[in-house]
């Protein structure tokens, strides 16, 4: 009887990792300084001096950061030494992110991607 019903016991077993993998990714909590660090190197600069503010969305009330960070940053032949941006506390999302060089800001300044918080560092 159990032969029967392999197939559909596999197939609930990958649903039911598939959902908790994506309630694993949606509620934890990842620091500000560790999202910082991850954009910090993304841009060049091993040792950032970062600042953040903690706030809720207004929408859901989902936690999130208001980041900035400096140092020496590059991308693409540009330099900034200033990047601020803003995230949501799980890390799924980098929005907003605006870099200035000598209080000027970069128009041209290339946006992290959105999956920084996967990558592996």
């Amino acid at each position: 009887m159990l032969r029967k019903y392999k197939r559909q016991f596999t197939l609930l077993a990958i649903v039911v990792l598939a959902l908790s993998l994506f309630v694993y990714f949606h509620n934890r909590t990842i620091s500000p300084y560790t999202l910082a660090r991850r954009v910090a190197v993304y841009y060049h600069e091993q040792n950032p001096i970062i600042s953040f503010t903690s706030t809720t969305s207004d929408s859901d009330f989902q936690p999130i950061y208001l980041v900035e960070i400096r140092g020496d940053f590059t991308i693409n032949r540009l330099y900034a030494d200033k990047i601020y941006f803003s995230t949501l506390a799980n890390g799924l999302y980098i929005w907003d992110l605006s870099a200035y060089s000598r209080r000027h800001r970069i128009a041209d300044w290339p946006g992290c991607p959105s999956n920084l918080n996967i990558l592996a560092f």
